[in-house]
């Protein structure tokens, strides 16, 4: 099997992408990414993908992911498809233009596992937001993302038999 290099590379993900023209915004956009997903993102162990109830913000019942309501659950099992995820939430991050909406309705979630650590990754393409938890100092704040990774996204999702909510 060919291994495929992971566009954030491990070394340089927050200078990899440090141009003279760049946006400052979108350049702090992607360090506080790079900054909390540093190492995890390089050979994860595990990758669960969850798809979530958009409408459901603080539901204390049903299996819950950062207190939304789960609608299915799978494991990200081949290496390259792992990759390929991956890759793809880093490339909406480094692609964001710096603007987002306000609604967060999310419907993507990640687990990533290495080791002993675990991030969770709560995605929300239609106000372009992510949040990231577990990943270093970046705290409550969302980070950008854009919309034009989501139908590769949600392609991975369906293979794994999810089903995205409308």
């Amino acid at each position: 099997m060919r291994r495929r290099t992971l566009m954030l590379g491990l070394g340089g993900i927050a200078s990899g992408f440090a141009c003279g023209d760049e946006d400052s915004f979108a350049r702090w956009n992607r360090d506080r990414f790079a900054a909390a997903v540093r190492d995890m993102f390089d050979a994860p162990s595990t990758v669960e993908i969850f798809s979530i109830d958009p409408s459901d913000e603080t539901s204390s019942e049903g299996n819950q992911f950062r207190g939304r309501t789960i609608i299915g659950t799978a494991f990200v099992a081949p290496w390259d498809v792992r990759q390929d995820l991956l890759n793809l939430i880093a490339r909406g991050v480094y692609a964001s233009e710096g603007g987002a909406f306000v609604c967060f309705q999310p419907r993507h979630a990640l687990t990533i596992g290495k080791g002993r650590r675990s991030l969770d990754i709560l995605i929300c393409y239609s106000c372009l937001q992510l949040f990231v938890y577990g990943g270093g100092d970046i705290g409550n704040k969302p980070l950008l993302t854009s919309s034009s990774v989501e139908p590769a996204v949600t392609a991975i999702f369906e293979s794994h038999g999810l089903t995205i909510a409308a």
